[in-house]
């Protein structure tokens, strides 16, 4: 895990299937650098893309410490990015809606 990380808050910017105009997810944080690896979901703010973002510690191969972005949408998705500060952009060009969860990055 990068601990740098750890609290900040990120963001997810797509277009969705019903619109035409890039939207974002919630808000949400990335786990602290002292968390277990319990899946515990923290939205911070509502935003307008028909998804729920969250963030969990994740037990990495190896036995370190990680993390895993997730999203649950309910429509299909344009344009991903995933926008975490002091990095660049992860970039998904299309994620389907209505399957569940996926993980986007586990790091």
């Amino acid at each position: 895990r990068t601990p740098e990380l750890a609290g900040n808050t990120f963001v997810v910017e797509a277009i969705p299937e019903s619109g035409s105009d890039i939207s974002k997810s919630n808000l949400a944080k990335f786990p602290a650098a002292d968390a277990g690896a319990d899946r515990e979901e923290v939205a911070v703010v509502e935003g307008s893309l028909p998804c729920k973002l969250t963030s969990s510690a994740a037990k990495l191969l190896g036995g370190g410490a990680g993390f895993t972005l997730s999203m649950k949408c309910e429509e299909f998705l344009t344009d991903v990015k995933v926008k975490i500060p002091g990095c660049a952009d992860r970039i998904c060009n299309e994620l389907a809606g209505g399957k569940g969860r996926r993980s986007m990055l586990r790091q």
